[in-house]
């Protein structure tokens, strides 16, 4: 019986897995622990000494897409994987070994994993797992640092470049799996207690200093009618939600369809004032 370890990178006997980070990020030392028969079980085990090769992960610099891709392995009918904690990776008799390699655009990770190719939701649970589905960047004019005005528009937006679709694929022998995620809507809720949100179908125009305020046109404004005075900190909260509409698609098996509405939060605070004026 020869006896593996499924988690992080695994080198046994002729069967090596490795991390293989990009250039981009400098790569970490691995850490090195040998494991003798601590998971040996009834029927013994044999003499090979598994190592268990682990590195940090890198610090993500930016969203980016992950594709994960699995390579069938032959690690013979006896063989028993084993997950981090220990426990033993159970097998149905319909799939196959297979090692699991996930790329994106700054790391590469692999592990042993046993998957059955007849079942494409399982793919799709992986896929969803590496889709990354970013948060909206608030902005607003005037600024959340700087003072609202009472009965004045105050501008709304986010970063352009969110407003596009994020994809994940996972690829098992005989069966590709994607999850597309697609900007739906940006909800911005004021905070004033009183149900005021304000539902943008896209991230929102930028305010243009060198334009003028009526000739500015966007759907993404507020107006607050009271000042923060009587609120906590004496500042109103404020949260942009963006709404990611989610499905999947399958090739070389059945399967595909919605999945849902997933959303995504930033938070800040605003004080509001009013500008009093005096005549003479």
């Amino acid at each position: 019986m020869r006896i593996l370890t499924g988690a992080a990178v695994v080198v046994a006997t002729s069967l090596v897995l490795e991390f293989l980070p990009f250039s981009s990020v400098a790569a970490a030392p691995a850490s090195i622990r040998r494991r003798g028969a601590a998971h040996c079980g009834t029927n013994g085990c044999d003499s090979q000494v598994v190592q268990e090769v682990s590195q940090p992960a890198p610090v993500r610099r930016a969203p980016s897409r992950w594709r994960c891709t699995y390579t069938p392995i032959d690690l013979g009918p006896d063989a028993v994987v084993y997950e981090e904690d220990g426990t033993p990776i159970t097998v149905d008799g319909t799939g196959r070994w297979l090692n699991k390699e996930c790329v994106n655009d700054t790391a590469r990770t692999a592990k042993i994993v046993y998957v059955s190719p007849r079942d494409p939701v399982e793919a799709r649970q992986e896929a969803f797992e590496h889709l990354e589905l970013p948060t909206p960047q608030i902005n607003m004019n005037p600024r959340a640092d700087a003072d609202q005005v009472v009965n004045i528009r105050t501008f709304m937006w986010t970063d352009r470049s969110l407003w596009a679709p994020q994809e994940s694929t996972v690829a098992v022998p005989g069966v590709s799996v994607t999850v597309t995620a697609v900007p739906d809507r940006l909800e911005w809720d004021m905070g004033t207690g009183a149900g005021d949100r304000v539902v943008c179908r896209g991230p929102g125009a930028p305010w243009d200093p060198a334009i003028a305020e009526d000739r500015q046109d966007t759907s993404c404004s507020f107006v607050y009618r009271r000042s923060s005075a009587a609120q906590p900190n004496l500042r109103y909260p404020v949260t942009a939600t963006l709404f990611w509409r989610v499905s999947w698609s399958v090739a070389g098996a059945a399967g595909g369809g919605s999945l849902g509405i997933v959303p995504r939060s930033t938070s800040t605070s605003v004080r509001v004032m009013e500008v009093q004026t005096v005549n003479f």
